[in-house]
């Protein structure tokens, strides 16, 4: 199926233009309805012409899907409050592996220490700074160590 909009070619089960995000349904049910429309003619009603549009109803079988779903839930936290205050920020494993790792690549501290001291939680900077001091120390070490070879 060939979006309309950008022309590019689509799967026939597409809803939407992968391209440029088009709705590709509901111009398939209006080609649809002027083919139908052009073989069938217009229904007359008494002294007035009807034209009984098949994308309307396309229009009307979304809205009546759509109330009947009830609507999507995201960004859930299923932890209380409480619960989420009480877990630390920076968990041990963590703080001994960043330690570990700038003790080996002063970087590693240096940029956890930038990244957790920039977080509003106060364990979170107290570790950031240890992190970041401990990382500038290996650096001047590591530097040291360098110039006296």
């Amino acid at each position: 199926m060939l979006c309309p909009k950008c022309g590019t070619e689509n799967t026939e089960q597409a809803d939407f233009c992968t391209h440029c995000a088009e709705p590709l349904k509901a111009v398939n049910v209006q080609y649809e309805n002027v083919a139908s429309q052009q073989a069938e003619g217009s229904r007359e009603t008494g002294s007035d012409t009807v034209t009984v549009s098949r994308n309307e109803e396309y229009d009307a079988s979304i809205s009546d899907e759509s109330q009947s779903r009830p609507p999507r839930l995201t960004n859930i936290d299923f932890q209380s409050e409480k619960q989420a205050s009480e877990k630390p920020a920076v968990s041990p494993g963590l703080n001994i592996g960043i330690i570990i790792g700038t003790l080996i690549f002063p970087i590693i501290g240096i940029a956890m220490g930038f990244t957790y001291m920039r977080k509003p939680h106060p364990d979170a900077k107290k570790a950031g700074k240890t992190w970041l001091i401990l990382g500038a120390i290996m650096l001047l070490i590591n530097i040291l160590i360098v110039s006296l070879d």
